[in-house]
């Protein structure tokens, strides 16, 4: 407790010593910050201390003691923030880290918003409806409202077939725990932290690829091609040319739940976030689950009960603060988060003064073509060369040999003689050893 203000006698910053403003570290609920970026400067020296308070408080309830709330001359310190049991220096809707996956680093979370279930009727999309229409609809809502529901954008066999996969992995034991991420782009696992007091989903991180995975893979597949249609409608705002990998989630039942949160607060890259629901039978009122989004513009929420076949789109940053509220039977999603070219491009650019600039764990993805789409694509075209040089006789070499003899650029004569470009490399490799 030497770097720390004595809470117990005087309440000050723990960082600069002010007596304003003071708010309560959410997490071990000892030390005292007068803003958020005094606790940001803190952390790395007072997260062991941290943890090591919370265990010790957290015992201290299992023996039945309380340790009360300190307070100042005035009021409680407690009911400083706008949140019970939040990080100290609060904003409105959601607490702000300044940096992770998630907007919420090491706080207690806030209490989930207690109006009710509000039902809403979504758009329900026409049989083999096309993907530009389907980009087009939600680019168009999505500039209206901020977010956009669409009801069957795949067939019923194909969600069945995601969830074939889904439920496979996990008998496996490939999902663990959801984690709130440290880091900017979640890139620094040693940040990454547990907490089960704002997130208690299980995840599985997958690319999106994999022939394993023949189910989940059609489904980011599709949702691929629609987020690269999104550019054709989006007047230049944004440019959307890569993904995260995608995120397989499972809410096991029992009042799991991941508290209110925003996906990109410290402009990532992601602009847009992608989820498609994959439970059949799901009664809001009974089995909970929604997605409650609560715009930052506006008083009102909106309410997405997690119904297979519903695909919900929308805006990732500071706009759509969102909770999933308790889950009381097992709820599936598979989640995906597009980027803009210009602000991840500049992301990369800040984080290129830390150590590490992808995660391990969600990594990054080109999506006009994939690294394997390519491997597969310069072999056949290796394949080509190798049959067609295969099919020359070995007057023909000689004779072209002749002709590229004191030649300073061969390759240039064999393009006018008409020799395709894949094939010139290989050609003059055989041309060599005659």
């Amino acid at each position: 407790m030497d770097a720390y203000c004595d809470t117990r006698s005087a309440l000050c910053c723990s960082v600069c010593n002010s007596k304003e403003n003071l708010k309560r570290c959410g997490f071990c609920k000892s030390s005292f910050y007068c803003s958020r970026d005094c606790q940001l400067k803190d952390w790395s020296k007072h997260k062991q201390f941290c943890l090591q308070q919370r265990t010790e408080n957290e015992t201290k309830k299992q023996n039945n003691t309380t340790t009360g709330l300190i307070t100042s001359p005035s009021e409680n310190i407690r009911n400083q923030s706008t949140d019970d049991d939040g990080c100290c220096c609060k904003e409105n809707t959601s607490p702000s880290t300044g940096r992770g996956h998630q907007e919420q680093l090491h706080d207690a979370g806030i209490e989930f918003d207690t109006r009710p279930y509000k039902h809403s009727d979504f758009t329900k999309l026409s049989p083999k409806i096309s993907t530009q229409d389907i980009a087009r609809i939600a680019v168009e809502t999505l500039n209206k409202q901020g977010h956009c529901v669409l009801d069957g954008v795949f067939s019923k066999t194909q969600i069945q077939n995601a969830r074939i996969d889904i439920d496979a992995s996990r008998e496996n034991g490939k999902f663990e725990m959801g984690r709130l991420a440290g880091g900017r782009t979640s890139a620094e696992q040693d940040k990454q932290i547990v907490n089960n007091n704002i997130r208690s989903d299980e995840i599985y991180w997958v690319e999106g690829s994999e022939e394993s995975l023949p189910g989940v893979r059609y489904i980011v597949s599709t949702m691929d091609k629609i987020l690269i249609a999104f550019n054709d409608y989006l007047d230049g705002r944004y440019f959307i040319n890569g993904r995260t990998k995608a995120m397989l989630a499972c809410y096991p039942g029992n009042g799991t739940y991941y508290r209110r949160h925003v996906d990109n607060p410290n402009k990532d890259g992601r602009v847009v976030t992608c989820i498609l629901y994959l439970n059949e039978n799901w009664d809001a009122q009974k089995d909970g689950g929604v997605l409650r989004v609560l715009p930052s513009n506006a008083p009102t929420y909106v309410d997405v009960a997690p119904v297979a076949n519903r695909l919900l789109f929308f805006w990732s940053d500071r706009r759509n603060p969102h909770e999933v509220q308790p889950a009381f039977k097992t709820r599936y999603a598979i989640t995906v988060w597009y980027m803009d070219e210009t602000e991840r491009n500049l992301a990369k650019q800040d984080l290129a003064k830390e150590e590490q600039v992808l995660s391990d764990k969600r990594g990054e993805y080109e999506l006009a073509a994939h690294k394997k789409e390519k491997a597969e694509l310069c072999q056949k075209i290796e394949d080509a060369a190798e049959k067609a040089i295969a099919l020359l006789s070995l007057d023909e070499l000689k004779a072209m040999s002749t002709v590229l003899v004191g030649q300073p650029d061969p390759e240039s004569i064999l393009g006018q003689l008409g020799i395709a470009p894949h094939i010139r490399g290989k050609l003059l490799k055989r041309l060599q050893k005659l």
